[in-house]
């Protein structure tokens, strides 16, 4: 009985073994072709990249496309003092009113 159970733990270890390290195999294999993913590209293209005559410019900064995040702040605290205060106000007058 001792046998055929320490044959199951080693066909079973076996099997976890192979199935951890089939797919490591499989990852470290050269790729057939060129796979954007593992950068492993065995052929290089020469490209000269130059710029389009319409895009011709001497700025050498870049353009403001951001938001006025100050003034944004100050109206949205703005916005919520106010509403705070119609709560409170709101709150006061129902406890004020005779039941």
């Amino acid at each position: 009985m001792t046998g055929m159970t320490s044959n199951k733990a080693l066909a079973t270890v076996v099997l976890a073994a192979a199935a951890v390290l089939a797919p490591t195999a499989a990852a470290v294999a050269a790729p057939a072709a060129c796979d954007a993913y593992s950068h492993k590209c065995t052929n290089v293209e020469g490209k000269k990249i130059v710029r389009h005559p319409a895009v011709e410019g001497t700025s050498t900064s870049l353009p403001f496309t951001g938001a006025e995040v100050v003034g944004m702040s100050v109206v949205g605290l703005g916005a919520l003092g106010a509403g705070t205060a119609f709560v409170i106000a709101g709150r006061r007058r129902r406890a004020a009113e005779p039941a």
